[in-house]
C-alpha cells in the first residue's frame, strides 16, 4: 500500500513538471514578420484650386491599399500610416506629415489643406504649384516600413489674409475746427497726416480742441471724398465708432482739449480715440541718432542734419544714414541732452537689429546691423516700434 501511494505521488509530481515546462515553452513562441505589400496611394483630384468658401468643406481625399502585413503567429498589430506632402522636386526633405492608424483613407478640409500649402511656402493665390505625396506604412518595427508610389498634384491656395471692410487709401489726413489747421484744406503736414501702421490701419497723435469736430480725408486739399460718422450725437462717438464714406456728419472731438491718439481701421470700419497722457505716448518734436554705430559716435550733441530724423507724418520719423556693423545706437528726443532716450528692453535679442518695440528712458542700447552700410531707420510712436532696412 505504501509503495502504491509513492508511485501515485511520483506520477502527480511528474505531470505537474510537464505542465510547467509546456507552459514556459509556449511563452517563448514569438511572432515573426514575414512580409507585406507596398501600399498604392491615390488622390481624389489631380488638380485642385481651393477657395476660401471651401474652408470648412472636404476638398481632397487620399486613399491607399492595405499593405496586408503577414505575421507568423496570426497576431494582429496596429498599422501606422504617415502621409507625406512636399513641394515637387524637394525629395520630401521638408514634408508636412499626417499620421494615422488602422485606416485606409484620410480627407482634408479646404482650411486644413490650405494650411499644408501655406506651411510649404505656397501662398501666392495667382500661382499653381506642383506638390508630391507619398505614404509610409509600418508596424512597431522600422524594418516593416513600406513606402508607396509618389503622386503629383497641381494646386492653387486661397488667401487667408482678412479683407478690408472699405478700400484702404494710400494716405489719410485730419481736418476740422478741432485741429490746429481748422477747416483749411489742404491741411498742414506732416503734423496732420496720419501714419500708416499696417496694410489696413492708420494712426496719429494730434492736439484736439475740446467740443469741436473733424473729418478724415484720403487726399489732402480735396473735399471730393471724406470719412465721417452717421450720427455725431451718438453715445461714445467722441471715443470711437464706425465711420462712413462720403456721407454722414462731422466726427465729434472729446470734450476736453488735449493730445489724443486716433487709430483708424479699414478692416473693421471703425476709429478709436484715446488720451495720450504717458510720456511714451507723446511723440517728440524732433528725433536724433547717437551711438558708436554712427559717424558721430557717442558724442552728444550729434552732428546735424546728418543724424537728425525727419518727421514724415504724425508720430513717425525716418532717417537714412551710414551705420557701422556690430555697433549700437540710441534715439534722443533732444540733441545734446542725455535726460531722455529711446532704447530696447534687451539689446542681446538678434531680431532687434532689424526692428521691434522700443521703450523710453531705460533698457539697453539698440543693436546695429551686423554689416556696415547705409540703412533707413523708421520710428513711429503710435505702436512704439522701429524698423531698419538696408538701402
Amino acid at each position: 500500500l505504501i509503495m502504491v501511494k509513492n508511485i501515485i505521488k511520483f506520477i502527480a509530481v511528474f505531470l505537474s513538471a510537464v505542465i510547467i515546462i509546456t507552459g514556459c515553452t509556449k511563452d517563448e513562441i514569438k511572432s515573426v514578420y514575414t512580409g507585406g505589400s507596398v501600399p498604392a496611394l491615390t488622390s481624389s483630384a489631380a488638380t485642385l484650386k481651393i477657395k476660401a468658401a471651401d474652408s470648412l468643406n472636404n476638398v481632397i481625399t487620399f486613399n491607399w491599399t492595405n499593405p496586408s502585413y503577414q505575421i507568423s503567429s496570426g497576431s494582429t498589430y496596429d498599422v501606422t500610416y504617415t502621409l507625406d506632402i512636399d513641394t515637387s522636386g524637394k525629395g520630401f526633405a521638408n514634408a508636412k506629415k499626417t499620421i494615422l492608424t488602422n485606416v485606409l483613407t484620410t480627407t482634408m478640409t479646404g482650411k486644413a489643406f490650405n494650411k499644408v500649402l501655406s506651411d510649404l511656402g505656397m501662398t501666392d493665390t495667382t500661382k499653381t504649384y506642383t506638390i508630391n505625396a507619398r505614404l509610409h506604412s509600418s508596424l512597431y518595427l522600422a524594418s516593416t516600413e513600406l513606402i508607396s508610389n509618389v503622386i503629383s498634384m497641381a494646386v492653387t491656395p486661397y488667401s487667408t489674409e482678412p479683407v478690408a471692410l472699405y478700400p484702404v487709401p494710400n494716405n489719410l489726413f485730419l481736418v476740422g475746427d478741432a485741429t490746429a489747421g481748422g477747416w483749411n484744406n489742404p491741411v498742414p503736414t506732416p503734423t496732420q497726416q496720419f501714419t500708416k501702421l499696417d496694410k489696413f490701419s492708420f494712426g496719429g497723435v494730434f492736439q484736439l480742441v475740446g467740443g469741436k469736430h473733424y473729418l478724415f480725408l484720403p487726399t489732402n486739399g480735396d473735399w471730393g471724398h471724406k470719412y465721417a460718422v452717421a450720427n455725431q450725437n451718438a453715445a461714445g462717438a467722441a471715443d470711437g465708432a464706425s465711420f462712413t464714406i462720403d456721407a454722414g456728419q462731422d466726427i465729434p472731438a472729446p470734450a476736453t482739449d488735449g493730445l489724443y491718439k486716433i487709430v483708424v481701421s479699414y478692416l473693421t470700419g471703425k476709429y478709436t480715440v484715446t488720451a495720450a497722457t504717458a510720456a511714451i505716448d507723446i511723440p517728440p518734436t524732433n528725433l536724433f541718432l547717437v551711438g558708436d554705430a554712427t559717424a558721430g559716435g557717442w558724442n552728444n550733441p550729434v552732428p546735424v542734419p546728418s543724424q537728425q530724423f525727419t518727421m514724415v507724418s504724425s508720430g513717425a520719423f525716418e532717417i537714412t544714414a551710414p551705420l557701422i556693423g556690430g555697433k549700437a545706437y540710441l534715439l534722443l528726443p533732444k540733441n545734446g541732452d542725455w535726460g531722455h532716450k529711446y532704447a530696447v528692453k534687451d539689446g542681446t535679442i538678434p531680431s532687434g537689429k532689424v526692428g521691434g518695440p522700443f521703450i523710453a528712458d531705460s533698457g539697453d542700447n539698440i543693436p546695429g546691423p551686423d554689416v556696415s552700410g547705409t540703412y533707413k531707420i523708421q520710428v513711429e510712436f503710435i505702436t512704439k516700434t522701429y524698423k531698419v532696412t538696408k538701402q
